[in-house]
């Protein structure tokens, strides 16, 4: 989503209190389901950025149900489910064609009540299983919140779509390069897999014969959501350091290529079945690249990083979070990490720079004011007066290395030699000496 216009946001404590609404909402849905807390906690980071998700892995992971029970608890919201299939057309997801506009008019329009053009959550489950025709249908909607179809314009409510799928999303680019646009709608993508710790499975077993309830306790207001995204989604941003910005575009170019190194040795080590068929592992790694657009769905994870922390203003810390935008796999994961660690350290240091400047600077304009003291003919008590505020004033600065605290050692040095002379001869003034 792109910066959309300047609305009212809330105050600091209330932004804090709708977070912890929104924390404990999805805290509780990782109770009802073992093992899924990353899953949710990128449900989590979709609400609040309004991008979409695709989950996908083996029948049985409850990728479904996850969805569901998220979307059972959200109030004042609208949710539109379906199941996709390779023989459905278009008019089931954006509604029935209206017959007595084509009858009467001529007009191809579609009656949208209570399909996808009315919905604020849409769970588009077996996602992958529509043909591509279908998927490239949804481009518009997915992106722009908007139906186009012919004459027919519709902004759409839409908050978040979840999609699952059973199909691994790199086979089905394979077979689909074309699906890609769609795929570059989606923010979110990861493997759900079944659960591999015993105590896991226990626990999910005992769940179960115990007919332990899916559906959320709590109760989340859309509304609440939609008060948070206003500071993603609505300037102004909460990146201010313009370190950040600089640094940020850096590692996407180094990331960039750093995948396409690591993709290529994925490739190379492709072997070649007796089928002719070259077996690809490229250890969940999906996008072929990384677009511009999702660079700046990037950004945006920046910004709600800061906001999950407590704070409306971006640290270069939070270009981690970036990563669940960025890549889909533990290897990118780390590939980001690395490269951002640097940035982060870059900054560090070019801050550091810049005080180092900045003080050396007060330091001479401090000079200034002694020479100033030094030579303009005060009396005796003005100059005493005066280096004692140039003392005070010096105490304000903690030198921020060696450079700066040798020009401040020297001359604090002048300064308390000068005052020591001056105070003497002020004492020998008023015979106090």
């Amino acid at each position: 989503m792109t910066k959309q216009a300047v609305g009212t946001r809330l105050d600091l404590p209330a932004l804090k209190s709708a977070v912890k609404q929104v924390n404990d909402y999805f805290d509780e849905i990782k109770k009802i389901y073992v093992g899924r807390d990353h899953v949710i906690d990128l449900i989590k980071y979709a609400m609040l950025q309004k991008s979409h998700l695709l989950f996908f892995g083996n029948p049985g992971t409850a990728k479904t149900a996850i969805g569901d029970s998220v979307f059972a608890g959200i109030a004042s919201s609208t949710t539109f489910n379906v199941q996709l299939t390779a023989f459905m057309a278009e008019d089931g997801i954006f509604g029935a064609y209206n017959m007595k506009k084509i009858r009467e008019e001529g007009v191809l329009e579609h009656n949208t009540a209570g399909m996808l053009p009315d919905a604020n959550m849409a769970n588009l489950d077996e996602f992958l299983d529509a043909n591509p025709a279908v998927l490239r249908s949804m481009l518009s909607a997915l992106n722009e919140r908007r139906m186009i179809k012919g004459r027919q314009v519709l902004e759409m409510p839409l908050h978040i779509a979840y999609c699952s799928s059973n199909v691994d999303p790199f086979l089905f680019l394979r077979r689909n390069p074309q699906a890609w646009a769609v795929f570059d709608r989606i923010g979110f993508i990861g493997r759900i897999g079944y659960l591999e710790q015993a105590d896991d499975v226990t626990e999910m077993v005992k769940r179960f014969q115990n007919r332990t309830s899916t559906t959320p306790k709590g109760r989340l207001e859309l509304a609440t959501l939609n008060s948070i995204c206003d500071y993603v989604l609505m300037p102004p941003t909460l990146i201010q350091d313009e370190l950040i910005y600089m640094k940020y575009g850096e590692a996407i170019i180094e990331y960039r290529k750093a995948r396409k190194e690591k993709l290529g040795e994925f490739e190379q080590a492709a072997t070649q079945s007796s089928k002719g068929e070259f077996d690809i592992d490229l250890q969940g790694m999906i996008f072929s690249d990384i677009s511009d657009r999702r660079v700046c769905w990037g950004s945006q994870m920046i910004e709600v990083e800061a906001i999950l922390n407590g704070r409306i203003q971006a640290e270069p810390v939070d270009m981690k979070a970036a990563h669940y935008i960025l890549g889909t796999s533990e290897v990118e994961k780390q590939l980001w990490f690395g490269i951002i660690d640097k940035k982060i350290a870059e900054i560090e240091e070019m801050k550091k720079d810049k005080l180092s400047e900045l003080q050396l600077q007060r330091l001479n304009s401090l000079k200034d004011q002694f020479e100033s003291i030094i030579d303009n003919g005060h009396d005796l008590e003005t100059r005493v007066n005066g280096v004692a505020t140039l003392i005070h004033q010096m105490d304000q600065v903690h030198p921020e290395n060696a450079k700066v605290k040798e020009s401040f050692d020297a001359l604090r040095s002048r300064i308390e030699e000068y005052r020591g002379k001056v105070s003497e001869e002020l004492l020998k003034e008023k015979g106090l000496k």
